[in-house]
């Protein structure tokens, strides 16, 4: 099944999903049923520029959705996959999968984005999007110290930004999704939910350093800056040197770093650091490793290295985590 949508408005990705799934939208929302497979979806205006949308499904079919990108520079969707199954997602060519546990979990891009995802059959999909305006950021977000997503919307250049889902989000989302929509209360609850939930959205984005807004984020720039990722996550343990990486995604170092910043969110150096101290999580979490041996596994010569860069980012030392388990 093929869908296109344009990035105008928050509505047209549900009409043409209606639309392919041949169900009727009553009081914005429809039920998919019968050969095609099963599921619900519902789409909500919470306040002028502010929509919330909600699909829930799981069909017979392959998915081979594509969102268009337009000129216009008005509605800004966030997108978060909160299902277990990946779903496939190229963006200016890079591919990848996206899923609820992925770093790769919240996707906010500007119109100016064309996407295309493929969405297994028989997978079980639950996305739930929430789109604000342009007026309305403005409206709500303090102009005197103007956030960096508010400088990145204002700049009408095209953008795109990856956050993980973290457990606060994670929470609001969970609140989000499993609110009622027929209680007396429903829009007041889901509505505070929605607001929680960008707030946290736009501080995390806020932690990064605010940088200037690169206009030239082009087809060419993403593929690098993915292959430079992929070498850090496979490499870790003897991550390369930052002249290296750069050689190998043909980029100059200081592009490459405020590239790499700018769409991930976080230095190669703190990227790096990250996925050591994930990755022995769950060596820990096995039970069959010594604390030394996976401060080895995860490229620590030396203990107290590994101890202290543990403790600073999950808050007890190895030991005291291995024991909590």
């Amino acid at each position: 099944m093929d869908i296109q949508f344009s990035s105008s408005h928050p509505k047209n990705i549900f009409e043409s999903f209606a639309n392919n799934v041949n169900a009727t939208i009553i009081d914005n929302a429809f039920s998919i049923s019968g050969n095609l497979g099963e599921g619900n979806a519902r789409q909500l205006e919470l306040e002028d520029g502010l929509f919330l949308t909600i699909f829930d499904y799981q069909l017979t079919t392959q998915i081979n959705a594509t969102r268009i990108a337009v000129d216009e520079n008005e509605f800004f969707p966030i997108i978060c996959w909160l299902s277990s199954d990946s779903i496939e997602q190229k963006t200016d060519g890079d591919t990848k999968k996206v899923d609820k546990n992925s770093g790769y979990g919240i996707f906010f891009p500007s119109p100016k984005i064309d996407s295309k995802y493929t969405i297994p059959a028989d997978s079980r999909n639950v996305i739930l999007t929430i789109t604000v305006s342009k007026k309305w950021l403005q409206s709500n977000l303090s102009k005197k110290q103007k956030p960096h997503v508010l400088n990145l919307v204002e700049s009408g250049n095209p953008f795109f930004l990856f956050e993980d889902i973290s457990f606060e989000m994670g929470n609001e989302l969970e609140k989000i999704n499993t609110i009622e929509f027929d209680q007396s209360v429903a829009n007041i609850k889901l509505r505070s939910a929605v607001l929680n939930f960008v707030s946290l959205f736009i501080q995390k984005i806020e932690q990064r350093e605010k940088i200037d807004v690169t206009g030239n984020i082009n087809h060419a720039d993403v593929e690098k800056l993915f292959l430079a990722k992929w070498i850090l996550t496979t490499q870790y343990a003897d991550a390369p040197e930052i002249k290296t990486l750069a050689e190998n995604a043909a980029m100059s170092e200081s592009k490459l770093q405020k590239l790499f910043k700018q769409v991930f969110g976080t230095t190669i150096h703190q990227f790096v650091l990250k996925v050591k101290i994930e990755e022995a999580k769950k060596l820990l979490s096995t039970k069959q490793f010594s604390v030394s041996e996976v401060g080895y596994q995860v490229g620590y010569s030396n203990l107290s290295h590994f101890t202290a860069a543990f403790n600073k980012q999950i808050g007890v030392n190895p030991k005291q985590y291995l024991l909590s388990l």
